[in-house]
Parts: structure tokens; C-alpha cells; sequence
């Protein structure tokens, strides 16, 4: 499940919640939401996966590439902090990363608030 927060702390980061368990279909609404919410050619995002689970796992990688690529943007750039903290999380979101075939999206981890947003700040 998740929820997402316009203009959160600052104008124009857009703040994704995330709790409980994450599927795939969380994943792939959430991309179809966000491409009604983004309107300029620059987004920036903050996606808070510290009190989630994804119901996923590496071997779906590439599946879940598919889905995201589907409903992306090209004439948008996206930039992505991730807030994560635990290692499954973790290591699945790397893998995520290392195989993102996007050129207009950003995406880097942190176990910080402040670290993360200074990151989005500083792209802005």
C-alpha cells in the first residue's frame, strides 16, 4: 500500500509512503498515478519503503522493469531517493537499480531523511 504527498517539506518533491506489503500491482498502479500527478519535464521523488515489505523478489527484476518502463515518461526526468533500511529491501532495490534501463531516471539510496532530501534539493 502506499500514498503519495505533493509538494512534501518543499515545493515540487512528491512523496511516496510506502507500508505493508508491496506487490508488483502496487508498483505498476503506482507508476500510472504518478503519470497523471507529474506534469512537469522534471520530477522529483521521494519514496519512503522504511516501514514496507515488497512481496517480491530478485528473480521478478526484470518483470518489474518491464511494467515500470511501460508506463514511463520519456520526455520526463525523474529523480529518485530511495529511504530504505533494511537489507532485503535493500538488495532488491540495488538489484532494481544496477538493471533500470532508463535513461530519464535517477533513482539512489539512502538511510536518512535529511541525506535524501538534501540529494533531491540539490538536483533541483
Amino acid at each position: 500500500m502506499y500514498r503519495i504527498e505533493n509538494n512534501y517539506c518543499y515545493e515540487g518533491i512528491i512523496h511516496i509512503y510506502f507500508e505493508g506489503q508491496i506487490g508488483m500491482d502496487d508498483i505498476e498502479n503506482l507508476c500510472l498515478e504518478l503519470e497523471t500527478i507529474v506534469e512537469d519535464d522534471k520530477a522529483f521523488i521521494l519514496s519512503d519503503v522504511r516501514h514496507a515489505k515488497y512481496s517480491f523478489g530478485p528473480h521478478d527484476i526484470d518483470l518489474i522493469n518491464t511494467k515500470v518502463k511501460t508506463h514511463s515518461k520519456l520526455e520526463v526526468k525523474v529523480f529518485e531517493a530511495l529511504l530504505i533500511d533494511t537489507p532485503a529491501e535493500m538488495a532488491i532495490s540495488t538489484l532494481f537499480n544496477m538493471n533500470d534501463e532508463r535513461l530519464n531516471h535517477i533513482s539512489k539510496i539512502f538511510s536518512t531523511e535529511k541525506a535524501a532530501l538534501l540529494w533531491l534539493l540539490a538536483c533541483m
